[in-house]
């Protein structure tokens, strides 16, 4: 877990380091052309008090020719060497300043930063919202290479979302497929970057042969550039690797040599300490494990979400170690802090990577799609082609109408069968939810799409949100609240309320059964996570369910 948990941090780390070098700062930058500051920013970047001059004198000499476009690049650089939070406000000067240019690489630049800011302040969903924007420019705009970097940003954020093969694909996919001027230093960058992200990824999978390959060459193409700001990583992930393959002495020595090299990086410092610890904890050298594991803890602060993942390995790890040595005390004071962040990660995680499959992967595949209609249109003259593809297209659409219209007469069947019969039973319903049954009152097609709703609705686990009502549920499937509580009462024989209630019960059993952690919750913090609105709704619903006891969610 500490392991894992890691390796995933690490990536955070890729484009957030720095080391200290000296170098000579010019007594005057005013006859530097913007290209020389440029390449005089990247190649001191490491040192954050030199290239910050170079930042400030590109910025000087755009405002002073009042270039909109150059204006936002010095914000731009500005961003890169600053803590998240300050980086954060510059992104927002570098779209005040893009936000109307038709440019090849502005605002989506911006934008692509300002999404990065967001996911190194575990702000998942903000980084995704900006990675979007980033992305419907960069197609509009044909810039291939910015398309590149949204796609290595998404392939972290689903790596942070526990999305790891996915992650990986990503990662293998952008390193076979990089054929930009490796002259130009922003691609020599992002190439170096994308190394990394492949080298952990194989790690996080550990694929640790692949592992080693990846972080030999990266340690190798680092070291070409001039800033050499990729070293500390490939040295600390090359130290994952090593620990993976069982060589403690070599992972140690590559863990220190990169950690001393690093700036003050909160989250970069407690994911390296974590994996120290465990190479303390595997030699049962228990005073060390348990002082990188409080190490940790003391990186870690509340109002910062930097750091969560890590606090939460390290806490999990030592409320084990107390746990085995029947320290009660110390136990309990880290089962406390480790219930008090790991609500926050999973629902956070949870949210994200619906958000990703939603708004950026439905997006790539009709992106894809389009291409593939264009293509199509250009080939108009191979006749004998297309007419292959039609008839293809229109067998398969026989096809389906047949299983569709099979499909509505067995609904409708079910459907009358089931209201005529609690119409003869004269069941008692809840007259805010049910309407009379009628064979005419909602058509085929409808019912048929409310069906499919509803099963999507439960695979998704909607009902999680807190505040569901019919009128809401109903608006988003497309239909009104009268069909949806007909159909809820008919097919799950219960009213829209208990449906709910049952669904969310049905988890939180499944839950506490599989998952000791969730058992430490409170209940008000698990009727929380379920969506109910306070302690008591839940205790009530809870209740409800033959066979269980309250008592249930208070056991360790």
């Amino acid at each position: 877990m500490q392991l894992r948990i890691y390796m995933v941090s690490i990536f955070i780390l890729a484009s957030v380091l720095g080391y200290g070098q000296k170098f000579e700062v010019p007594d005057s930058l005013k006859s530097f052309t913007y290209l020389e500051l440029e390449r005089r920013f990247f190649d001191t970047e490491t040192n954050r008090e030199v290239s910050k001059q170079y930042a400030n004198g590109y910025l000087q000499k755009s405002k002073k020719e009042d270039d909109s476009l150059n204006i936002a690049k010095g914000f731009y650089f500005k961003a890169i060497i600053s803590e998240e939070n300050k980086a954060l406000s510059l992104t927002d000067s570098i779209l005040k300043y893009s936000e109307n240019l038709i440019h090849h690489e502005f605002p989506a630049q911006g934008y692509i930063e300002k999404g990065m800011q967001f996911f190194y302040l575990s702000r998942y969903d903000e980084a995704l919202q900006n990675y979007i924007k980033a992305q419907e420019i960069a197609l509009d705009r044909n810039n291939k290479f910015q398309l590149f970097k949204i796609k290595h940003c998404i392939g972290l954020l689903k790596n942070s979302t526990k999305n790891r093969q996915e992650a990986l694909e990503i990662f293998k996919q952008n390193i076979d497929s990089f054929d930009f001027d490796l002259d130009r230093i922003e691609h020599k960058r992002q190439y170096v970057r994308s190394l990394f992200a492949l080298a952990n990824s194989y790690n996080v999978n550990k694929n640790i042969d692949s592992a080693e390959i990846i972080n030999t060459r990266g340690i190798k193409q680092s070291l070409k550039l001039k800033s050499k700001f990729m070293y500390p990583a490939f040295l600390i992930s090359y130290g994952a690797t090593m620990n993976l393959k069982g060589q403690d002495d070599k992972a140690l020595d590559s863990l220190l040599k990169g950690s001393r090299l690093l700036q003050n990086r909160k989250s970069s410092i407690a994911s390296i300490y974590l994996m120290i610890s465990k190479i303390h904890g595997k030699r049962k050298d228990y005073p060390m494990y348990t002082k990188y594991l409080k190490k940790v803890d003391s990186l870690f602060e509340t109002h910062n979400p930097q750091g969560m993942r890590q606090a939460s390995a390290a806490y999990d790890a030592l409320i084990k170690y107390y746990r085995k040595n029947k320290d009660l005390s110390n136990q309990l004071i880290y089962m406390n802090k480790l219930i008090a962040i790991d609500s926050i990660i999973n629902r956070k995680s949870k949210n994200v990577a619906n958000n990703i499959i939603k708004n950026y992967d439905a997006k790539v595949l009709i992106s894809e799609k389009e291409k593939i209609i264009k293509s199509l249109e250009k080939e108009n003259t191979k006749i004998s082609y297309q007419n292959i593809i039609v008839t293809i297209f229109l067998g398969l659409s026989l096809l389906g109408t047949g299983y569709y219209y099979h499909r509505q007469r067995l609904y409708k069947k079910r459907f009358l069968k089931l209201l005529e019969g609690k119409a003869n039973n004269n069941q008692k319903k809840d007259d805010s939810n049910y309407s009379p049954p009628g064979s005419s009152s909602i058509n085929k097609e409808t019912l048929d799409k409310l069906l499919d709703k509803l099963q999507q609705f439960e695979e998704k686990q909607g009902y999680l949100q807190q505040g569901l009502n019919t009128k809401d549920l109903a608006k988003s499937f497309g239909s009104n609240s009268s069909y949806l509580s007909k159909v809820v009462n008919t097919f799950k024989e219960k009213s829209f309320t208990q449906y709910i209630n049952d669904l969310r019960i049905d988890f939180v059993v499944d839950k506490l059964l599989e998952d000791t952690r969730f058992r430490k919750y409170t209940v008000k913090a698990i009727a929380q996570e379920i969506g109910f609105n306070n302690a008591e709704a839940f205790a009530k619903a809870f209740y409800k369910k033959p066979g269980f006891i309250l008592r249930i969610l208070l056991r360790s």
